[in-house]
């Protein structure tokens, strides 16, 4: 069986939390598509009582993972995917409120570790994503939430939409780093959405009944600053350095509504009506950037100076019993004006867009090292083909094939351990019972893995 490096990290978070060390073993099979990440805790400093463990995961892709836990003793566990910023995602948690931990104590002991098993689904492309089911991070709270010991989520960088002219891509998983588009269904009747003044071709938005904006997602530590202001839309739990958080709120159409979005818009919502999430980036008068961004995307802004040209744009909101709104986030009034001036209205929204006419941004004007484009992954959906495990015992297991192939079924243990391993060649599609010896694999809970032509299905058997 080929194996990954076992790695046992001791990390000592007294500095900063509370005093207690946590041991850390990651190990997987890329065979079976499982990793393992087991942890225990030495607690050299007062006693604990009670504690939760939560695991996080960092990825680029939104496709859903499998999750189960091992280890003894077994804390209540749940598991639900909750993202956390553009590429972190809380998957797990093992609660242990009831759970002391004396001074100088281990637990669960000095050599065995308490923590979870991962997988990707139905994942065709295994290579390109194996390393994030390895990338699990921990943070560890008391009852009360306060932080015990923390691990870094890598998610200080914060991802905005910039306006483009790409197109969104159809169909597949909907990935946080691709091109996305919302769409605002305008009042169908007597519309007046469209072009005020200035430049009739802004980059990204496409104006009618309908209405149509158009983002790349980038990622920045900072928002580059210009000498006025500008916004870009937010797509991330927080926004960069150096800008300041609002939402809009759009009445739309209520008769036979057409709103709707492409690809990943999180954490703006569009539905019946459509809450949008921005980011407004206050001047600095002594910058000498002429343009905040490359000059192949567009910002919403409203400014008048040389290679500049600029779109005032009316969008025309529902009529009857129009109920849209702001959200300020705590902004002071004078930073609300500001914003007013780029982006405002009461019943019909007005937003004011910018993009570059002077040719190529030298790089000092640029955004420069602070523009990040954010990078594509190149996954496919392919779960309605992934093989599955139906059932087991100590006799036979039940998989459900999609596709004609070598399948590989694993049978994996409270401890990560792999105790089986049964390798089928030419199987076509349909429900097989595969006959295996269990030979001395006791009763007890496994995790039983099937891998066909590079998709994986898991499933949580008991055998008994």
């Amino acid at each position: 069986m080929k194996k990954k490096i076992c790695m046992l990290m001791l990390l000592c978070a007294s500095i900063s939390f509370a005093a207690i060390e946590v041991g850390r073993e990651n190990r997987g099979d890329d065979n079976s598509g499982v990793s393992v990440h087991l942890l225990n805790i030495h607690n050299t400093g007062s006693e604990i009582k009670g504690f939760k463990i939560q695991f996080y995961y960092v990825s680029r892709s939104t496709q859903n993972v499998w999750v189960g836990s091992i280890g003894a003793p077994q804390g209540k566990f749940t598991t639900k995917r909750e993202r956390v910023s553009a590429e972190v995602y809380k998957i797990a948690e093992l609660d242990y409120s009831s759970q002391k931990i004396a001074k100088g104590a281990y637990f669960p002991s000095s050599t065995t570790g308490v923590g979870i098993q991962l997988a990707f689904v139905g994942q065709s492309d295994w290579a390109s994503i194996y390393a994030e089911i390895f990338d699990v991070r921990i943070r560890i709270t008391s009852t009360s939430g306060s932080v015990l010991y923390d691990e870094d989520l890598g998610n200080k960088s914060k991802r905005v939409g910039l306006l483009t002219n790409e197109t969104p891509k159809e169909g597949g998983n909907i990935y946080t780093n691709e091109v996305l588009s919302i769409k605002l269904d305008c009042e169908d009747s007597k519309n007046r959405t469209r072009i005020v003044s200035g430049n009739k071709s802004p980059i990204g938005i496409a104006l009618g009944s309908k209405s149509t904006f158009t983002y790349r997602p980038v990622f920045y530590n900072e928002m580059p600053k210009v000498p006025y202001d500008y916004v870009v839309l937010k797509l991330d739990n927080a926004c960069p350095k150096g800008s300041q958080h609002f939402t809009r709120h759009h009445d739309t159409e209520d008769s036979n509504n057409d709103n709707g979005y492409k690809r990943d818009i999180w954490p703006n919502y569009v539905g019946g009506n459509a809450d949008l999430e921005y980011c407004y980036v206050p001047a600095d008068p002594n910058s000498t950037k002429k343009y905040p961004v490359d000059n192949k995307y567009g910002v919403f802004a409203n400014v008048n100076k040389t290679n500049i040209a600029h779109s005032e744009i009316y969008i025309d909101d529902e009529d009857s019993k129009n109920r849209n709104s702001w959200n300020w986030h705590g902004a002071s009034e004078s930073v609300q004006k500001k914003i007013k001036k780029i982006v405002d209205g009461s019943d019909n929204t007005t937003y004011h867009a910018i993009k570059w006419t002077g040719g190529t941004l030298k790089k000092e004007s640029n955004a420069g090292s602070a523009f990040a484009p954010a990078k594509e992954m190149s996954f496919v959906d392919n779960r309605k083909f992934s093989p599955e495990i139906k059932g087991a015992d100590h006799s036979a297991i039940a998989v459900n094939l999609k596709s004609t192939g070598n399948v590989k079924i694993s049978v994996i243990n409270a401890n990560g351990v792999v105790v089986a391993n049964i390798v089928k060649e030419n199987f076509g599609p349909g429900l097989h019972h595969v006959q295996w010896n269990s030979g001395i694999v006791p009763n007890g809970r496994y995790i039983v893995t099937v891998k066909q032509n590079g998709m994986v299905g898991a499933k949580n058997v008991i055998l008994k």
